[in-house]
């Protein structure tokens, strides 16, 4: 924005000073205290009369008088789950505004048309907490009044019966952890209101609101996973704004409560336990929404141990990071994650300051760096760099992956599940960068209502990994029978990876830039078969590759006995037989700018096969490339790729 050229320089002016990025270690980590957050309206008043932030208050201001001039909230409507707002074709979200009118979807029975309304209450309450802000700001009762009637509307949803039958749990969202995700929002706009509203108004929002919520969070509690972190933080929130002791510590230190979950979910080397980037950025910002609403209340003291797990959950990203920002894409993701998070840096330097996170909050203007401006943080916490030139041949336990990077050459194996939640199917599959360019590349997830997720994305053939018989790991979560990593490279092999077949991959670099993948199949005899069954075992094996770049290999006719590999996914299309009949066979591979060799050998003849998979973020079609070798007993495949340039 031009109104905030000068932005660095004013937060410069404030006192902010900060180190630019280096090596973190683990005794920084441990050593490092949590921030005490704090809401400074008297200096933020004044700051607000003078550039730039004049400015940006007055938008604010224009906005929400703008959201102000018609009633965006109705009793009436059920706010219905946000998967469900997403393109039938692709499974890609459709993009939401403000501006929306979600009468575009029909009935008010119909579940994009409550998809639609979860995003507009959603953004409600958020523009309700802007409110409040902007009245201890300026004084302004508008804004005060409009931010109460908000939280009278929400107490009467909540105090009423849901007429909703597919909501039993939920009230303001169709369920908890909706609710749970604008706790700090609802309790922070009835602190705000605090001494403008009277008393009783207050305390009918904890009776018949926010207490109730946190009653249902806490009632929702079955089982550690994301979701009951979530659960914890917003009960929590809850009873602090509320005063409620009881809840509070069933909350923190209840059989669920936030102490244990994080203790059972957060591995020794700082990754959440279900696995997905995205998963682990959720959890480290619903911790980052409670340490912040704790200090605000003058709680922070009993969550300095939460704020250890938060700085852990922060970190450990970096461990498997694939350069230029980019990391891997496991497990249910519905959008990249960088390393570091630069969203949820920024987020939390209130309480976790960091390098990133302060450098971001000098980028643009908001609420936190009005109100609470870092600046007495001579030295925060330093996420680790991100070198090239640094081998690292690794096993990731908290990932259940294999780290690989070596001359430009950065690769993740993927050797197992941990739990069921948000889980793929995706054991030895790979993704592939060198340098700035992608080779191998999963696709993030669509919507979780989309058809596409539960037959496409969950599934082997999105991925880039081993196949039997067409299918991928008959046990999603079979543990990794062996791994190693050493000088020469990293591997991974599950026995019983199909029925009666172990596979192995080892990934490595010749020292000459070039990368090597090797998939070994082996036949398991049963102790009781007999000689002739083990003999007559011959299975179909190949590895698939999913890639944006592009192999302009001329198709070949395919004989009629030749059948295309059809079965491994409907949603695979366009195969064209580009190999057959040799086993050994090399191509040039495009990707971008940069172009590979790309040389196919085996223990016998194999087939190529080149078709078209959907991929998202954006929605598109990339290649897809099936190597399958002739069938028989066990054998081996092996790629390497050499950069021409």
């Amino acid at each position: 924005m031009k109104l905030f050229s000068c932005w660095q320089n004013i937060l410069i002016v404030t006192g902010l000073a900060f180190s630019c990025a280096g090596q973190g270690s683990a005794s920084e980590l441990a050593e490092t205290a949590n921030r005490v957050a704090v809401e400074r309206f008297a200096e933020a008043s004044q700051l607000a009369t003078q550039p730039p932030w004049n400015a940006w208050v007055t938008q604010e201001s224009e906005t929400l008088r703008g959201w102000m001039t018609a009633p965006r909230d109705n009793p009436r409507w059920s706010a219905g789950w946000a998967h469900d707002l997403a393109d039938p074709r692709t499974g890609a979200f459709l993009s939401w505004a403000p501006s929306m009118n979600c009468q575009q979807f029909g009935a008010e029975a119909t579940r994009t048309f409550k998809a639609c309304i979860f995003m507009q209450r959603q953004h409600n309450i958020a523009m309700m907490l802007t409110a409040a802000r902007l009245y201890r700001l300026t004084g302004k009762v508008e804004f005060a009044e409009w931010a109460a009637a908000q939280l009278d509307v929400y107490q009467s949803i909540y105090a009423s019966p849901s007429t909703d039958k597919s909501a039993p749990s939920g009230k303001l969202f169709l369920q908890p952890l909706d609710e749970s995700t604008v706790a700090a929002s609802l309790a922070d706009t009835a602190r705000l209101l605090r001494g403008h509203v009277p008393a009783e108004r207050v305390e009918g929002w904890c009776r018949n609101l926010l207490l109730p919520m946190g009653r249902a969070m806490l009632g929702a509690q079955r089982e550690v996973h994301n979701v009951a972190v979530w659960y914890g933080a917003g009960a929590s929130i809850m009873a602090m704004e509320c005063a409620d002791a009881a809840m509070l510590e069933s909350a923190t230190a209840g059989k669920f409560g936030l102490l244990n979950l994080l203790k059972t979910g957060v591995s020794q080397d700082g990754f959440w336990f279900e696995l997905s980037p995205q998963y682990q950025s959720y959890v480290a910002t619903a911790l980052t929404d409670l340490l912040i609403s704790a200090s605000l209340r003058g709680e922070a003291s009993r969550f300095e141990e939460v704020g250890a797990y938060l700085q852990r959950l922060m970190m450990a990203p970096s461990q498997v990071a694939f350069g230029g920002g980019d990391g891997p894409i496991i497990n249910d993701m519905n959008r990249p994650v960088q390393i570091p998070d630069l969203a949820l840096a920024k987020r939390a330097r209130r309480v976790i300051p960091t390098d990133v996170g302060i450098a971001e909050s000098q980028k643009s203007p908001g609420w936190s760096e009005l109100l609470d401006p870092v600046t007495d943080v001579p030295h925060p916490l330093k996420f680790p760099v991100f070198d090239a030139s640094a081998k690292s041949y690794t096993w990731v336990g908290g990932l259940r992956s294999l780290y690989l990077k070596d001359e430009g050459w950065v690769a993740l194996l993927r050797a197992g599940q941990a739990e069921r939640f948000h889980a793929h199917q995706d054991a030895l599959s790979v993704e592939l960068k060198f340098g700035n360019t992608w080779v191998l590349r999963n696709s993030v997830s669509p919507a979780y209502g989309s058809e596409l997720h539960r037959a496409f994305y969950k599934l082997a053939a999105s991925y880039s990994g081993p196949l039997v018989d067409g299918n991928g790991s008959s046990n999603w979560f079979k543990p990794v029978s062996r791994t190693r990593t050493d000088g020469k490279g990293v591997s991974a092999e599950f026995d019983g990876f199909a029925k009666d077949i172990s596979v192995s991959r080892a990934l490595s670099v010749d020292g000459n830039r070039r990368f090597t993948d090797a998939v070994t199949f082996k036949n398991i005899t049963p102790a009781n078969a007999t000689a002739a069954a083990s003999a007559a075992v011959a299975r179909s094996t190949g590895v698939l590759y999913h890639s944006d770049c592009t192999l302009p290999a001329p198709a070949l006719d395919k004989p009629d006995e030749v059948l295309a590999p059809l079965k491994l996914s409907p949603h695979i299309k366009g195969w064209s037989l580009i190999h057959m009949n040799a086993a050994l066979k090399s191509f040039t591979l495009q990707c971008g700018q940069q172009q590979f060799l790309f040389a196919v050998s085996g223990s016998r003849p194999f087939r190529i096969w080149r078709g078209e998979s959907p991929a998202l973020a954006p929605a598109r079609q990339r290649t897809a490339l099936y190597i399958e070798l002739e069938a028989g007993q066990g054998g081996w495949l092996s790629t390497a790729l050499s950069p021409s340039n």
